[in-house]
């Protein structure tokens, strides 16, 4: 009982003297220790735990220059907080700690593991990526705590922070007022250094970011870090093509061996060997050291490291069928990064269009877009790939158009020929047996299988004839007609029909008549003038746009089509300083003396304007249509359409001047106008849009403004279209009694009528205006009379005035 009472005794005692107002040693020293050995040193360990997995799991990019301090894994959003628990575990001990054994007494702290508690609450909310509470904590801690080592570290995780908030110039100020010699931490004065060095580089200044990495490397020789800032250092350099000083670096990091993580000494050791290729006499070797990498186990997982590297050394080399084989191959490997992933498609891609094999540049690029998170980039990328789409879209319209004239020009006897030897020969029996392999997964052995066995017999057939089942089968000859039995005949029998039928089928389908084949030459003409504008314009390709040129002019083209291609190798020409363009230009001025290209190459067109690209005279007539300045728009639109006629932005002037004339002239012709543009540009967007809104049209009218309906009315003001005076008299009246009367649910514009009418428009959200109440107020309040024309409608009603122009009515 006594020993009870004892124990309870010291307990009360123990717990009611160690509070952290009172200032005693007991309670100075337990708080310490609680602080030190439990909360603090679980949170040390968690916020250890949390970098050991984001060293463990970081995706580098190491085909850029590293960052000198990774922040985030691969699939995270840095605009996101982390999604790594131990750094969150590690804010919460830190915030226990200082809530829980914070001795603030007197405006000084008596725990001096505080300080630390609060340096650990600032990195772990850093690593978390909330850097704007990071940054309030490392302020707090540099106002507050005098401790010299946390102060100093307090301070430039402070500055790291800040480069992450893009404040460099402070970073870069605020470091340099910081001196080395009051640090007694090297590894402090090194991520001091780093810090620097990276908020150098985010500046471009590469020089000043090299000496503040290899001071950093100087006072942090043994540590983890110093291979990655000798790795970046080797790639600045690298990329300043101071090949010695970049091998000399590179070679560093290679030393370290098993020291270094494995995915940095790899791409050091590549890196190294690429620069190595370039020496003739070491080749060899190269490609020998990179055989022996490949069957290094301790590489399995980064093989595609590996063989991309050989693929760029074999590119340099024009070994380019070795070079894509090593690119597929290092994009098969389940385990690859999406970094090289990325550039092993965009390598491709940029290969493939080079050689103009837009097919594969498309495919490619797809895979591209589909690995690509950041909008932007995607975006890019899909916008890219919609160009190469179109070329080969138009590719295979002018090859199939091509085949079906050719085999239109074949008598019967030509055509047979043709499908014995391209389409009847050409069936592959392995191809026919590997894309129906799906339909024999359920059977293991391959005499089980009837079909196997059939297609197994037609395989046979196709590689070897056939033969007699006999010794030296090989060598002996076709097997004797006599040997067949009556089953066997029958079968050639209904061969040879099921042949006969598919010749005749296919013969059927062939047209002949020459208005179709016109029809095909005036198409391959078209899609062959979209290519060599695409080409010029798009992808700077004037060789690939002249040979398109060539075939239309070669290939019977109307008028229209005759004196595009003509200006259009005048252009080509032109900008090779070729002097074949005063050929061309002669045969314009010839053929051709009242065509708008004539009068672009005399100068005699008014519209200056079309020595600007395509784009900038787009977007000239794009901003006159959104300004309602129709009149000018349709004077000069029409020559620089028919100029532009052949490039993408033709289509769209033809919108345009399609809906200001709709606006002009009300739906009839606006639904004229739209036929017209579908049959002018045919499988364009444009087209689409025109079919659309006449399906629209010549639905029920009453469907056209269906919608909720609200008390919304528009009171209209008729104005003459050179009353623009008056107009804005009216206009400012009007505002000033909205302003008067605290009239929130008016606004008014300026609507477009005709050519020769504008509309002032009150647009009325709620109840009908009284309009004779309110003219008569304008009388007596302002002494202003209105004469002009004006009536309400409701929105649906003025939306009918507008598309039928029955103003009078």
């Amino acid at each position: 009982m006594r020993i009870t009472i004892c124990f309870s005794f010291f307990f009360i005692v123990l717990f009611t003297e160690c509070s952290t107002k009172k200032n005693n040693f007991l309670n100075r020293n337990y708080h310490l220790v609680t602080t030190k050995f439990n909360v603090l040193f679980n949170g040390s360990e968690a916020f250890d735990i949390g970098l050991k997995i984001l060293e463990d799991n970081n995706i580098e990019d190491f085909y850029n220059v590293l960052s000198a301090e990774p922040i985030m894994l691969d699939f995270e959003n840095i605009n996101e907080s982390s999604s790594i628990p131990s750094f969150t575990i590690a804010e919460e001990k830190a915030t226990k700690a200082i809530q829980k054994h914070s001795m603030n007494i007197d405006g000084y702290q008596r725990n001096n593991q505080i300080s630390k508690a609060y340096l650990l609450l600032g990195k772990a909310r850093y690593y978390d990526r909330r850097y704007f509470q990071a940054l309030e904590t490392f302020n707090y801690l540099i106002n507050q705590y005098s401790d010299k080592n946390v102060f100093n570290e307090a301070r430039i995780w402070r500055e790291k922070t800040n480069l992450r908030l893009e404040n460099i110039d402070i970073v870069i100020n605020n470091l340099k007022l910081i001196n080395e010699s009051f640090i007694d931490d090297k590894k402090i004065i090194s991520d001091l250094n780093s810090t620097m060095a990276e908020a150098y580089l985010k500046l471009k200044k590469t020089d000043s970011a090299k000496i503040y990495f290899k001071k950093a490397i100087e006072n942090n020789i043994k540590g983890e870090k110093s291979n990655r800032y000798k790795f970046i250092l080797a790639q600045l350099y690298e990329k300043e093509n101071a090949i010695d000083s970049a091998k000399k670096y590179f070679r560093s990091v290679i030393k370290e061996k098993n020291k270094v993580n494995r995915d940095l000494w790899l791409n050091a050791k590549l890196n190294f060997l690429k620069l190595n290729y370039r020496n003739n006499e070491l080749k060899e070797k190269v490609l020998n050291d990179l055989e022996g990498l490949i069957s290094n186990f301790e590489n399995k997982n980064l093989r595609h490291y590996i063989y991309h590297y050989r693929a760029i050394i074999l590119f340099k080399d024009n070994l380019d069928s070795l070079g894509i084989n090593s690119m597929i191959k290092s994009s098969s490997f389940k385990d690859i990064d999406i970094y090289t992933k990325k550039r092993n498609y965009r390598i491709l891609a940029d290969y493939y269009f080079k050689k103009n094999n837009f097919i594969e540049t498309s495919k490619y690029l797809d895979s591209l877009s589909k690995i690509i998170i950041t909008k932007s980039q995607k975006d890019k990328i899909l916008r890219e790939k919609k160009i190469i789409q179109k070329v080969v879209n138009f590719e295979k319209k002018v090859k199939k158009n091509d085949s079906l004239i050719e085999l239109s020009k074949m008598d019967k006897s030509q055509i047979e020929n043709f499908y014995i030897t391209k389409v009847f020969n050409q069936k592959n029996p392995k191809k026919t047996f590997e894309s129906n392999s799906n339909e024999f997964k359920s059977t293991d052995f391959y005499f089980y299988n009837p079909k196997l066995i059939n297609y197994g017999k037609n395989i046979f057939i196709s590689n070897w004839g056939e033969k007699l089942n006999a010794d030296n089968w090989k060598y002996s000859q076709k097997i004797d007609n006599s040997n067949f039995n009556f089953s066997d005949e029958k079968v050639l029998k209904e061969n040879q029909y099921d042949n006969q039928i598919n010749l005749d089928q296919f013969i059927s389908q062939i047209r002949f008549d020459k208005k179709f084949i016109d029809s095909l030459q005036n198409d391959t003409n078209e899609n062959n003038l979209k290519l060599s504008n695409i080409y010029f314009s798009d992808f700077d390709n004037l060789h690939l746009s002249a040979d398109k040129l060539v075939k239309v002019l070669s290939n019977n083209p109307n008028n229209e089509q005759k004196v595009n291609a003509l200006y259009k190798m005048y252009t080509i020409y032109e900008k090779e300083k070729n002097d074949k363009s005063d050929y061309y230009k002669d045969k314009i001025m010839q053929e051709f003396p009242n065509s708008v290209f004539a009068q672009k190459i005399d100068n005699v067109l008014l519209d200056n304007d079309l020595n600007d690209t395509p784009f900038i005279l787009y977007k000239k007539y794009l901003d006159m249509f959104n300004n309602g300045q129709y009149e000018k728009l349709l004077k000069d639109i029409l020559n620089t359409e028919e100029f532009l006629k052949t490039t993408q932005y033709g289509p769209k002037l033809g919108l345009i001047r399609t809906i200001s004339l709709g606006r002009v002239y009300g739906l009839n012709e606006f639904k004229k106008k739209l036929d017209n543009l579908a049959k002018k540009y045919p499988n364009s967007e444009e087209a689409e849009y025109a079919m659309n809104s006449l399906t629209l049209f010549n639905e029920d009218k009453t469907d056209l403004f269906k919608q909720k309906v609200f008390k919304n009315y528009k009171w209209v003001f008729v104005f003459d279209k050179n009353q623009n005076n008056k107009i804005e008299i009216v206009k400012n009246k009007f505002l000033l009694y909205r302003k008067e009367n605290g009239i929130r649910n008016w606004k008014i514009s300026k609507d477009f009528y005709d050519f020769d009418t504008i509309f002032l428009v009150i647009h009325i959200y709620g109840d009908k205006p009284d309009k004779e109440y309110i003219l008569n107020q304008f009388e007596r309040e302002y002494n202003f009379k209105i004469i002009s024309k004006n009536f309400v409608l409701l929105k649906s009603d003025y939306l009918n005035l507008q598309l039928n122009k029955n103003l009078i009515n």
